[in-house]
C-alpha cells in the first residue's frame, strides 16, 4: 500500500514538473525593442503614416493617439492572445514599450525581471523593423 502511494506521489510530481517546464520553455525575459532613429526630417503626418503602415502590415491596430507623440497599439493573435504596446515618437525617432497583454503569461519574477511568452518579444521587434522600413522609404522619397 505504501509503495503504491509513493509511486502516485512521484508520478504527480513528474507531471507537475513537466507542465511547469513546458510553461517556462515558452517564457522569456520581456525585452522592449531599442528606440529607432530614421535620419531625415519628416512631418508629423508622415511619422504617423509610417508608424500606422508598419503596424497594419502585421495586423496591429492603433487604439489610442494623444496627438502629442504617443500611440497605443494592439495585436490580437488567433482570437486569444493580446499584446498592447505604447509607441512614443517625435520627428526623429520612435520607441516601442510593452504596456499590457492577455493570455501571454506575463509575470514579474521574484528577482524583479518581467517574463512573457517568447513570441511577444518577436511581435514587438517585427513591428519595430517594419516601421523602420516605412521610414527608410519615406526618407528616400524626401531626398
Amino acid at each position: 500500500m505504501r509503495l503504491h502511494s509513493m509511486k502516485s506521489c512521484l508520478m504527480a510530481l513528474t507531471i507537475v514538473g513537466v507542465i511547469g517546464s513546458a510553461s517556462t520553455a515558452r517564457s522569456a525575459n520581456l525585452n522592449d525593442p531599442e528606440p529607432s532613429l530614421w535620419g531625415c526630417e519628416l512631418s508629423q503626418e508622415q511619422v504617423l503614416q509610417g508608424i500606422t503602415a508598419g503596424l497594419i502590415g502585421r495586423g496591429w491596430t492603433v487604439t489610442e493617439n494623444d496627438g502629442q507623440g504617443n500611440l497605443v497599439a494592439q495585436v490580437i493573435v488567433r482570437a486569444k492572445h493580446t499584446l498592447i504596446v505604447d509607441i512614443a515618437y517625435d520627428d526623429q525617432s520612435f520607441d516601442i514599450n510593452y504596456k499590457d497583454s492577455d493570455n501571454l503569461e506575463y509575470r514579474i519574477r521574484r528577482n524583479g525581471t518581467a517574463n512573457i511568452h517568447r513570441n511577444a518579444n518577436s511581435w514587438m521587434n517585427n513591428i519595430r523593423v517594419d516601421i523602420a522600413a516605412q521610414f527608410s522609404a519615406l526618407c528616400a522619397l524626401n531626398r
